[in-house]
């Protein structure tokens, strides 16, 4: 299966991530993969709507509320699942109710990416917008960051599907390192261009303490 470069940047950032305890991945799958590149000492249990992946709970995540008790997790996997929740700020209160205290929540979602209904695909966030929302529905230090940038990554990202599988990975890094090439020119072109105007998307960790 061919995976974007939005996947396989999100899962280097994935790898460098530490997690403990009992592990709640909302809207996951076991098929994905990512559980894998986390580091540490933990536990995950699935929760989706779709029996298809075998989920070890079956809860539509906008039925507000979820049969878990108060503080029953130490940490809340959110992968790629924001965009797909039409109600996404009751489903990040639910999932501060559910974490411990000084629990955590990790999320990523996509920003410059094309449609991909599961079954329905309704947001974009911008940094700016995900920050205000884990403010205000009651999570502190919070940790935001691309997830890849600069236009010729997002073109890439966006037409990877077109490309054999063989010449994915050579021309995800070629993107990549001319992405840079034009960083260092906008600088000593005085060009309004840091790549960071194009994100993938983004990478969010946060706490409820």
């Amino acid at each position: 299966m061919k995976q974007s470069l939005f996947r396989k940047l999100t899962n280097q950032i994935l790898a460098k991530q530490e997690l403990s305890g009992e592990i709640l991945d909302l809207g996951g799958e076991k098929k994905s993969g990512y559980h894998g590149f986390f580091k540490g000492d933990f536990k995950i249990t699935v929760a989706n709507l779709d029996p298809q992946p075998q989920p070890d709970l079956l809860i539509d995540l906008e039925k507000i509320p979820w049969l878990i008790a108060d503080g029953r997790y130490d940490a809340i996997l959110l992968i790629n699942v924001l965009e797909h929740l039409y109600d996404f700020k009751k489903v990040l209160a639910e999932a501060l109710r559910i974490l411990k205290e000084k629990g955590e929540v990790i999320a990523v979602v996509p920003f410059l990416f094309y449609l991909h209904p599961s079954p329905r695909d309704y947001f974009r966030f911008t940094s700016l917008a995900l920050e205000k929302l884990f403010i205000e529905s009651g999570f502190k230090e919070i940790e935001i960051k691309e997830v890849g940038s600069g236009a010729l990554s997002c073109v890439f990202n966006l037409l990877h599907r077109f490309f054999p599988e063989f010449l994915i990975g050579i021309t995800g890094k070629i993107c990549i390192f001319l992405d840079d090439v034009l960083k260092t020119l906008a600088v000593l072109l005085n060009r309004k261009y840091s790549g960071k105007e194009y994100p993938l998307g983004y990478f969010l960790r946060a706490k409820k303490l």
